[in-house]
């Protein structure tokens, strides 16, 4: 009975797992805010290429 009160206290103290669990969520945080900041960044990106090539299209015809 001794031994079972000692390891589950043991169990309790040990907190090598929760440690591993806390770094993997702040990771899987980490890993969500930059997929959103390159999703958003590629989407202002691309609207700036259109615009150009929309100008650059406007500009074919006064070149000739």
């Amino acid at each position: 009975m001794i031994e079972l009160i000692r390891l589950a206290t043991t169990a309790i103290k040990d907190r090598k797992g929760v440690t591993a669990m806390e770094y993997a969520v702040i990771a899987a945080g980490i890993v969500i805010v930059v997929a959103l900041a390159a999703d958003t960044a590629g989407t202002a990106v691309s609207g700036i290429i259109n615009s150009i090539a929309s100008w650059i299209q406007g500009k074919e015809g006064q070149l000739g």
